[in-house]
């Protein structure tokens, strides 16, 4: 037989062969991407591996209206770019009774993959086992560039157990006018020191109400930071143990002298600063978004106290993640966006919220709503021992407690006899 004749089937089989080797080609799996089952993983800037197929994510918080709506909108951009990852949000606003609730469904293993907690509530829910450490969201520069204080009061056990993303602390102002009439620039360093005072500037003007603090109604933080002011037993004051023998002492003189405490609700900023500007009020105790929200003439004439931010963690949030979670790499790809720098910048030219990533206090980012000069050392420097809590599940159990006997002491006729009572013979 000629050659010629064995051309078309020398060419059959190599189109044969070809077909074979494309068809086979396509079912391996030649990217490395790929898991076991087959499923395409994607890896973010964070280096997680997030599924193709479809996650829900379950996402609990608690916050105002708002601040609620920024975080939809900033959630509805994650979703555009991960639009494998379906973010269910939800917004608890009833705060009261929240960690029980979440407690329950945490032991039920029906909890949210995503929380937004108070700090407080953070230690309480892992020593439970209700939570999953979140160290692996904070390495290199975006841990370096966490506020130190707020990180020493979410670790437990070696391990980190959330991630910050607001804090907003509470502050002790003092009256600039009414510490120059009695030849004063700087706040009373003492308990003594502040008597003296309170005596002085009663015999200046007998006739004028004048009064040393404001407690506004229920406000428990005001308490311990008042009593930490003036006394260094912070251990057994933020654990909500008793109150000291010196700090019953202190809030019984307080109540001895008539008209000392003013209660005033925080929300009544224009009562406040009239009692400010008119030189009545020598203290006040709030937190930073609220003094700045005063009016400017009273802003004008307070000096914040430098020695005194203490438990600056106390008034802020973190986001944790549920032990039940099946899905920790999307969990912890969203709590990375949502807790990167340029969103707590829009957040702070917005609504002055201080943000909670050291790199952003710098007077050219932050202009003229900057806090003061040594505000980034004092949040940046390790928390002394006694301004953190032991890892106790029933410390919110006491808050409870000690926060409905201050509302009853602060409310209305101030009866801080009653509450030294009730805290120190338990």
């Amino acid at each position: 037989m000629s050659p010629r004749k064995y051309v078309p089937l020398l060419a059959g089989a190599l189109l044969i062969t070809a077909l074979m080797l494309i068809y086979f080609s396509r079912s391996m799996n030649w990217d490395q991407s790929n898991n076991s089952n087959g499923i395409t993983l994607v890896e973010p800037a964070g280096g997680q591996r997030i599924s193709e197929a479809t996650t829900n994510l379950y996402v609990n918080v608690s916050l105002p209206p708002i601040d609620y709506h920024k975080l939809v909108l900033q959630n509805n951009i994650f979703m555009n770019r991960y639009p494998q990852i379906k973010i269910h949000l939800t917004n608890d606003v009833k705060k009261v009774g929240n960690y029980a609730t979440i407690s329950e469904l945490s032991a039920q293993g029906s909890g949210s993959d995503i929380m937004l907690l108070n700090n407080s509530m953070v230690i309480p829910l892992a020593v439970k086992g209700y939570l999953k450490p979140v160290d692996s969201l904070m390495s290199g520069d975006v841990f370096s560039d966490q506020l130190a204080s707020l990180l020493e009061p979410i670790k437990w056990n070696g391990y980190l157990w959330g991630t910050p993303d607001d804090i907003n602390p509470y502050v002790i102002a003092w009256n600039k006018d009414m510490l120059a009439e009695e030849g004063l620039t700087e706040a009373p360093d003492n308990w003594n020191s502040l008597q003296e005072l309170a005596e002085k500037l009663a015999l200046s003007e007998p006739d004028v109400k004048r009064h040393l603090v404001n407690f506004s109604p229920g406000d428990l933080p005001q308490l311990l930071m008042w009593a930490t002011r003036f006394n260094g037993e912070r251990s057994t004051l933020i654990n909500l143990l008793e109150l000291s023998p010196n700090q019953a002492e202190q809030l019984t003189w307080l109540q001895s002298r008539q008209g000392a405490v003013v209660s005033i609700p925080l929300e009544k900023k224009i009562q406040l600063s009239e009692l400010i500007v008119n030189h009545q009020l020598l203290t006040l105790i709030l937190p930073w978004e609220e003094l700045i929200s005063l009016k400017e003439d009273a802003q004008k004439k307070l000096i914040v106290d430098n020695e005194a931010l203490y438990y600056p963690w106390l008034d802020g949030s973190s986001y944790v993640i549920s032990s039940s979670s099946k899905y920790e790499d999307e969990a912890m790809l969203w709590i990375q966006e949502m807790t990167d720098t340029q969103g707590a910048l829009k957040d702070f030219v917005l609504s002055n919220q201080l943000p909670v990533r050291a790199s952003l206090y710098d007077n050219q980012i932050m202009g003229e709503k900057a806090p003061p000069s040594w505000w980034l050392d004092s949040m940046n420097a390790k928390l002394p021992e006694g301004e953190l809590l032991l890892a106790d599940p029933n410390w919110l159990d006491r808050w409870t407690e000690w926060e409905l006997a201050w509302e009853m002491a602060t409310k209305e006729e101030v009866k801080l006899d009653v509450f030294v009572e009730k805290m120190t013979l338990r």
